[in-house]
């Protein structure tokens, strides 16, 4: 079952880390979950990262903290 933003939201500011599929949420859905690292340290694994754009990934990216987002690129 897919999580909601903010379930996943909560689960990162408490401190843990997620893996989700990129085709499931919206660029500005992963944009706003990347930045909720800043809080405490979680990081994103956002597995079929090639169906997001180079200037997404750069946008999630700069929300976060530097190596909190990782992107899974292989088909």
């Amino acid at each position: 079952m897919k999580k909601s933003v903010l379930e996943l939201k909560s689960i990162i500011s408490a401190g843990g880390s997620i893996v989700i599929n990129a085709q499931d949420y919206m660029p500005l859905e992963l944009k706003y979950l990347a930045s909720s690292t800043r809080i405490t340290g979680g990081k994103i694994y956002i597995k079929n990262a090639h169906k997001l754009t180079t200037l997404a990934c750069k946008n999630i990216v700069l929300s976060g903290t530097q190596g909190s987002v990782i992107f899974d690129f292989a088909e």
